[in-house]
């Protein structure tokens, strides 16, 4: 009984929003860059309601889940709060960047932003992430790998997994042309597909067919000889529609047309000239000519500003935690951003480095604004969410921001030692530099992570946001693989070898919340782990210990 009251008198509230005490520092006197003056940093209310920089252990575990998916060991932590280098952060930007668990992060991230966790259905997930971690590890700029997605037909072997995108939605071409407008361009038509938008006066059936013409010539092909699903492409056909509103049922004509762009005319070719392979049965048709091919090249580019809107919009939202247009796919002048001047800032920002993701991460984290604390000043609102284009006050301090399922599963690995007592095992029986990288070692996290992703995820297709429920605690406080996970880690033997109820206190804060305890906690903990410790079972005492912090609010967010 001891240790379960133990551990729910320490237990946050799992569902609670909460502003820490923590150790500060001394906001640096810099300029104000760029990020912040488009914020709003010449307005005095900002300047004074401004949250100061925040302490490095805060400002070490933030980046850390938002650049590689995990927070830091508890000896890292140690070693950056020590470090005394000026340029530490901006040399741990970069290390983090550069690292093979970022890439392994931000190919969930891609996974998640354009399949939304739909079922495997003609490519293996696992194929698909693969090639996503290929094309990041190898620099590859996201403007080229979401061309390499529309272009692809799933017939070449090296570049079948991008076809996921079109094979597991089926091809079904409204469901294609919904999500490519949703997600590469930050457009919702779905209801444009029916009749002009009601309440969005930007969001009309012409924008819809247009882009929907792109793709209407393309179906999905399943082929006999390789017993795979394919695309096929026609070269003939033309896009009509008609509003369920038109009593005469008037149909109308488009050509393909990018929204706010002019028509794309088709070429003129001989008559038998249309197919490099022609329609036959069985036989999967390729056009000269291909639509789909254009579309893939007229929008993945930085000429088109609403293609390098969306993304700089995502990839601000990754790390700030909200869009500077949101939801992120309600682009629309009805919907403007929070900070116009920003989002144009971003956008040519995003152009410049050539769609290079890690460039452009870095300004951002790099910033001011990111760099800010969490705890708001005393007497300062925090008017966050209630961010407007004329008011500039959005961003004073950083938000608190859910952790996503495979950050979340993957911190509870990190945070209960587990993950360490892998590697080590690994370094120790490994026969080859492969069985002790890091890809070795994640591959061995994929099935533990598996089941708290799965309590954590949105359902297949929807837009992944925070949805804290009932079921969600009861998994957290009864289910017994967070318990098997603390049973295996490495945490709970680092403490019980320790004497010191102040340092086994320290040690758990910093594997876990990656910070020291504050004087008030220490007083709080001393006498519960002296009790512990001389309790006839010690370790089981110290586990749930270690599971109050596991379960607790603040570990669920990001500060």
């Amino acid at each position: 009984m001891f240790a379960r009251t133990f551990a729910l008198c320490l237990l946050m509230a799992f569902f609670g929003l909460f502003v820490m005490a923590r150790e500060q520092v001394s906001s640096p006197k810099t300029n104000v860059d760029t990020i912040d003056s488009l914020l709003g940093a010449h307005d005095p209310t900002f300047l004074a309601q401004r949250s100061p920089v925040s302490s490095d252990l805060e400002f070490f575990r933030r980046v850390s889940l938002d650049l590689c998916g995990s927070i830091p060991t508890a000896d890292e932590a140690s070693a950056f709060a020590l470090n005394s280098d000026p340029g530490k952060r901006q040399k741990m930007i970069d290390h983090l960047l550069g690292s093979q668990a970022h890439v392994w992060h931000m190919a969930e991230v891609l996974d998640v932003w354009w399949m939304e966790r739909r079922p495997e259905k003609q490519i293996k997930s696992n194929q698909w992430n693969i090639w996503l971690r290929e094309q990041i590890r190898g620099g590859e700029p996201l403007d080229f790998i979401i061309r390499d997605i529309l272009q692809s037909d799933g017939v070449q072997k090296e570049n079948r997994p991008a076809s996921r995108f079109f094979l597991d939605r089926d091809f079904e071409p409204n469901l294609v042309a919904k999500d490519v407008a949703r997600l590469f361009l930050g457009a919702n038509l779905q209801c444009a597909q029916c009749h002009d938008h009601p309440r969005i006066e930007d969001y009309t059936q012409e924008k819809y067919f247009g882009l929907f013409a792109f793709l209407s010539r393309t179906r999905q092909f399943d082929d006999p000889k390789s017993k795979m699903a394919v695309l096929a492409e026609k070269a003939e056909g033309e896009t009509s529609f008609v509003s369920v509103f038109d009593k005469a049922k008037v149909q109308k004509k488009t050509p393909p047309k990018l929204p706010g762009r002019k028509e794309i005319s088709d070429p003129v070719l001989a008559k038998g000239m249309e197919y490099i392979t022609a329609p036959a049965k069985d036989i999967r048709e390729i056009p000269r000519y291909s639509r789909r091919g254009q579309l893939a090249g007229l929008m993945a580019q930085g000429g088109y500003d609403p293609f390098a809107r969306n993304l700089a919009n995502r990839l601000w939202a990754l790390v700030m935690g909200r869009g500077l247009v949101h939801p992120l796919d309600l682009h629309h002048s009805a919907n403007p951003p929070s900070h116009p001047a920003l989002l144009d800032h971003l956008t040519q920002e995003l152009i410049h480095v050539q769609f290079d993701h890690r460039a452009f991460l870095k300004g951002i984290v790099s910033s001011n604004a990111y760099q800010r604390s969490s705890r708001p000043l005393s007497g300062a609102q925090n008017t966050f969410i209630e961010a407007k284009s004329d008011s500039g006050n959005g961003w004073r301090m950083m938000p608190l921001r859910p952790l996503g399922p495979e950050t979340y599963a993957r911190s509870i690995l990190q945070g209960t030692g587990w993950t360490e007592s892998q590697k080590k095992a690994m370094i120790a029986t490994a026969k080859t530099e492969s069985e002790a990288s890091e890809d070795a070692l994640q591959l061995r996290m994929v099935p533990q992570m598996a089941p708290l992703i799965h309590e954590l995820k949105s359902q297949p297709g929807a837009v992944e946001e925070f949805d804290a429920r009932l079921d969600q605690a009861l998994f957290l406080g009864n289910n017994g693989h967070i318990r098997n996970l603390i049973a295996s880690g490495n945490l709970e033997q680092r403490a019980m070898a320790l004497t010191d109820p102040e340092v086994i206190c320290n040690l758990l804060y910093r594997s876990v919340l990656t910070r020291n305890a504050t004087r008030e906690e220490q007083d709080d903990w001393r006498p519960l782990i002296q009790k512990a410790l001389a309790s006839k079972q010690p370790r089981e005492a110290m586990r749930e210990m270690i599971w109050a912090l596991i379960a607790s609010a603040e570990f669920r967010f990001a500060s």
